[in-house]
C-alpha cells in the first residue's frame, strides 16, 4: 500500500514540475500587458499589431457551447447511457449484487419508501460524490451553467437510484450525489482549463466529460473567470496515537501504537476569499488533503473542502481586503478505527490584514450540519459489519446539528507561514438511520491542525503539521464514550503558486 502512494507521489511531483517549466516566462509581455501599453499611448511594433489582429481574429471565429435543445439531448443521453453502462460493468465485471436489476427491482423500486443504505463509509462520503460530479460534468461541459448542471445532476442521481441498484432508493445517496457532487464537480470543471493550459493529457483525467464534449460538438467552453491563487503538494513521515474510552467492559480504555507512516497532501486555492463579490457559485473554493499509511494498511485520510455559493466583499481599503459570504463545506476524516464526514452551509466572514511584510489573515463559519455521519466504535474497531442474523449493516449513523469553525493565517518571508484550523460539530442522530443493533444518540467532535512551514529555497520548504480528532457520544441505549486521535508529521514541500 504504502509503495503504491510513494510511486502516485513521485508522479504528482513530475507532474508537477511539467506545470511550472511549462507556465509562461515573467518577462514574456502578455495580451494585457500589451493592450495596456497600446492603452497608455505606446507603439506597438508591426509585427506585435498583425499578431494580435490574428488572434483577436480567431477568437472570433470560436464557436462556444451554449444551453440549447441539441445540449439538453446530448446531457440525458450521455448520463443515461453512462448510468446503463456502470451498471453493466457492476454487474458483469464486478458481479456486485446490487448491480443484479431486472423489470421487477425497477418496479419495486419506484414504488418503494426511499431509506438510509448500509452501503461503506467511502462508498457513501467518496464515491457517490464522484459519480455525481461525473453526471454534473455532462451538463456543464454541454454550455449549462451551475444551477441548470445541478438540476441534470438531480436527473442522473434519481435515475440511478430507481433503477440501476436492486436496493430501495437511498435518500443519503440522493444527497451526496447531487449537493456535494456539484461541488466536486464545478471544482473539476474550473481546474480542466488551468491543466488543459499547462498539461492538456491531464485535463482528460481532470474532466473526462468536458474533454470529450469539445471533441464530440466541435464547440470550446467557455472559461469561467477565477484562477489558482495557491497551489502546493507536500510528502514526509508522520506518527501518531489512539486512545478510547468507553464504559462497555468488551473495550475499556484502548490506545494505540505510535508509529511511522508515510505521508503526503496538498494545499489549493482557487480564487481569493477576502473581498470577493461572486459572479457564479463556486468561483472561490480550497481544499486541504492529506494522507497518512504504513504496511499494515493503517492510514488515516482527510479532506477539507469549502467553497462559496454568494459572497460580497465588504470595507474596499487599499491592500485590504474582507468579505461575507454563504458557504457550502465538506469535512471527511478517517482511518481503521473511527469515520466522521460533515455536510454543512453557512455564514462566513474572512479577512486579509497587511502589515508591511507580514500578512495575517482568518476565516470564521457559523454553519447549519445538514449531514453528518458519525462511527460507533464499538463495531468499526471490531469489524462488525453484520448484524446477529447475519445481516450486512454499516458501523456509522448519519445526524444532523450545528457546526463551526475557525482558521487563521500569519505570512512573512522570514518568518515563514504559520497556520491553524478548528472545526466543532454536535449532532443528533436522525432516528430512521439509525441501524440494527445500535443506538441513537448525540455527538460532539472537535478537530483541527496546526501547521508550519519555512521556505529553503525556491520553490521548496520544510514543514511540520500537527492533526487531531476528539468525539464525545452520548447514546440512549448504549455505552457512551470518548475518543482522541492525534498525529504529527514533518514533510518537504512543493509550492507550485
Amino acid at each position: 500500500m504504502t509503495k503504491k502512494y510513494v510511486l502516485s507521489f513521485i508522479c504528482l511531483v513530475l507532474i508537477a514540475k511539467s506545470f511550472v517549466f511549462s507556465l509562461p516566462d515573467a518577462e514574456t509581455p502578455s495580451a494585457t500587458s500589451v493592450e495596456s501599453s497600446a492603452a497608455n499611448g505606446e507603439v506597438v511594433g508591426e509585427n506585435e499589431g498583425h499578431g494580435k489582429a490574428k488572434a483577436q481574429k480567431k477568437d472570433d471565429d470560436i464557436v462556444f457551447a451554449e444551453p440549447s435543445l441539441a445540449s439538453g439531448i446530448l446531457s440525458f443521453s450521455e448520463i443515461t447511457l453512462f448510468s446503463i453502462g456502470l451498471n453493466m460493468w457492476d454487474r458483469y465485471i464486478l458481479k456486485e449484487d446490487y448491480a443484479q436489476v431486472n423489470f421487477s427491482t425497477m418496479k419495486k423500486n419506484l414504488t418503494s419508501k426511499w431509506f438510509w443504505d448500509y452501503d461503506p463509509f467511502s462508498t457513501n462520503q467518496i464515491g457517490h460524490p464522484y459519480q455525481g460530479s461525473v453526471y454534473f460534468s455532462m451538463a456543464r461541459s454541454t454550455g449549462f451553467d451551475y444551477w441548470q448542471s445541478l438540476a441534470f445532476t438531480v436527473y442522473g442521481s434519481t435515475l440511478w437510484e430507481l433503477l440501476f441498484e436492486t436496493d430501495p432508493p437511498s435518500v443519503h445517496d440522493e444527497i451526496m450525489t447531487t449537493v456535494q457532487a456539484s461541488f466536486l464537480g464545478e471544482a473539476l470543471h474550473r481546474m480542466y482549463f488551468i491543466t488543459d493550459d499547462h498539461l492538456p493529457y491531464l485535463s482528460w483525467i481532470v474532466s473526462p466529460a468536458n474533454a470529450v464534449n469539445q471533441l464530440v460538438t466541435g464547440k470550446k467552453l467557455k472559461r469561467p473567470d477565477g484562477d489558482l491563487t495557491e497551489l502546493s503538494f507536500f510528502a514526509g513521515t508522520a506518527a501518531g496515537k489512539s486512545t478510547v474510552h468507553t464504559d462497555d467492559p468488551l473495550i475499556g480504555t484502548d490506545s494505540g501504537d505510535v508509529r511511522a507512516k508515510a505521508a503526503l497532501g496538498f494545499n489549493l486555492t482557487y480564487g481569493s476569499p477576502y473581498f470577493h463579490f461572486t459572479k457564479a457559485p463556486m468561483d472561490q473554493f480550497d481544499f486541504y488533503g492529506y494522507a497518512s499509511l504504513e504496511r499494515t494498511r493503517d492510514y488515516t485520510a482527510i479532506l477539507f473542502g469549502n467553497t462559496s455559493i454568494w459572497s460580497a466583499g465588504i470595507v474596499p481599503w487599499e491592500d485590504y481586503g474582507a468579505t461575507l459570504a454563504v458557504k457550502l463545506h465538506y469535512h471527511y476524516i478517517q482511518d481503521p478505527n473511527f469515520n466522521f464526514n460533515n455536510n454543512a452551509i453557512g455564514i462566513s466572514l474572512a479577512e486579509a490584514i497587511p502589515a508591511g511584510s507580514w500578512n495575517f489573515s482568518w476565516e470564521a463559519n457559523l454553519n447549519w450540519a445538514f449531514l453528518v455521519g458519525v462511527d460507533y466504535y464499538a463495531l468499526n474497531s471490531t469489524g462488525s459489519y453484520k448484524t446477529s442474523d447475519g445481516e450486512y449493516r454499516r458501523v456509522f449513523d448519519y445526524g444532523m446539528g450545528g457546526n463551526a469553525d475557525l482558521k487563521f493565517r500569519l505570512e512573512q518571508p522570514v518568518f515563514g507561514d504559520l497556520s491553524f484550523y478548528a472545526g466543532l460539530t454536535a449532532e443528533h442522530t436522525l432516528p430512521p438511520a439509525v441501524i440494527p443493533e445500535a443506538s441513537s444518540g448525540y455527538a460532539v467532535m472537535l478537530y483541527g491542525k496546526a501547521e508550519y512551514s519555512h521556505k529553503i529555497a525556491g520553490m521548496f520548504s520544510l514543514g511540520c503539521n500537527y492533526l487531531w480528532y476528539k468525539k464525545w457520544a452520548w447514546f440512549y441505549d448504549d455505552y457512551d464514550m470518548d475518543q482522541f486521535e492525534h498525529q504529527g508529521s514533518v514533510f518537504v514541500k512543493i509550492d507550485l503558486l
